[in-house]
């Protein structure tokens, strides 16, 4: 995670030819950082002694994949934001309407949701952001594979360093959707909860931006 903020700050002050798909990777690697974050606040209890970070990556859910389908549509189609591009935000934007009485709840409350007591159930939310992740995550997983099959003739014009990066986070990201998707299942206990299951996709984000941040720096 702390890797991962330093790449994101690096990404950006770095010079680079293209300042639109350095802010799009740029962001992509910060929001990953953050949610193994809280993964870490999660596995170390930590959670209990910084309550106001409930919740707080998953504001961020719905932006996986517009960030990264758009970084490749910059970077191989050379592709110009248009205004309807802003109707991907609009998942973002309810989220964050759905989670704001919860942001705006004290810490004690807050400490009520973690510790399962009190009036305020927290498995309609769990349920709710992770079944709909999984969905978000399918259909730009889905859009970026075809993009990149479809443009295969126009990346065979790149260098061969820049094919290799693309056809590396191809992989990287395709893996990471799989890797939520079972990850989302144990969740929502549609499977056995297995330590590997519940790791892996955190293991593929780790390793994602491990690689972002040596080919960046």
């Amino acid at each position: 995670s702390l890797i991962g903020f330093f790449i994101f700050i690096l990404i950006l002050v770095k010079k680079q030819r293209d300042g639109v798909s350095t802010f799009l990777i740029g962001t992509f690697v910060f929001i990953n950082a953050v949610f193994i974050f809280q993964i870490f606040l999660l596995l170390t209890n930590l959670k209990f002694r910084t309550p106001h970070f409930l919740y707080l990556s998953s504001i961020t859910i719905y932006l996986y994949g517009p960030l990264i389908y758009f970084y490749f549509k910059r970077v191989i189609l050379n592709y110009t934001f248009v205004k309807r591009d802003l109707l991907h935000l609009i998942p973002t934007a309810l989220i964050l309407v759905v989670f704001i009485p919860v942001f705006l709840l004290p810490a004690q409350e807050k400490l009520n949701i973690m510790l399962g007591v009190g009036s305020f159930d927290a498995w309609p939310y769990k349920l709710f952001t992770v079944s709909t992740k999984i969905i978000s995550l399918l259909i730009y997983g889905a859009l970026l594979l075809r993009l990149y099959l479809k443009s295969k003739e126009r990346i065979a014009l790149f260098t061969p360093a820049l094919q290799g990066w693309l056809r590396s986070m191809v992989l990287f990201v395709e893996f990471y959707v799989v890797s939520y998707l079972v990850y989302g299942l144990v969740i929502m206990q549609f499977i056995p909860n297995r330590g590997v299951l519940f790791h892996i996709q955190v293991v593929s984000i780790a390793t994602m931006v491990l690689y972002i941040g040596y080919n960046s720096y």
